[in-house]
């Protein structure tokens, strides 16, 4: 996977329109997180998105492997209940 920031410099260079779009959409994207999730969920995720690995992410926040991967797995649940109401 690649980290959704990562993408932004491609997307910009080619198109202007999309880059905002793009940006439009991040940030629509962080306010239904924002809304949807626990903080820890909202940062443990953030950084799952922009590419972070759960070991990574364990060494950066000092949770338990069993903790961060299960605050993901929570997460992509929300986000995909919330997505499918239209929320």
């Amino acid at each position: 996977s690649v980290p959704i920031e990562d993408l932004a410099p491609l997307i910009s260079e080619l198109d202007p329109e999309t880059a905002v779009i793009f940006d439009d959409e991040r940030r629509e994207l962080n306010t239904m997180m924002s809304r949807v999730l626990s903080d820890t969920e909202f940062k443990v995720f953030s950084m799952y998105m922009d590419g972070g690995s759960i070991v990574e992410i364990c060494e950066i926040t000092g949770k338990t492997y069993k903790s961060v991967d299960n605050a993901v797995q929570r997460s992509k649940r929300k986000l995909i209940e919330t997505l499918r109401k239209g929320k």
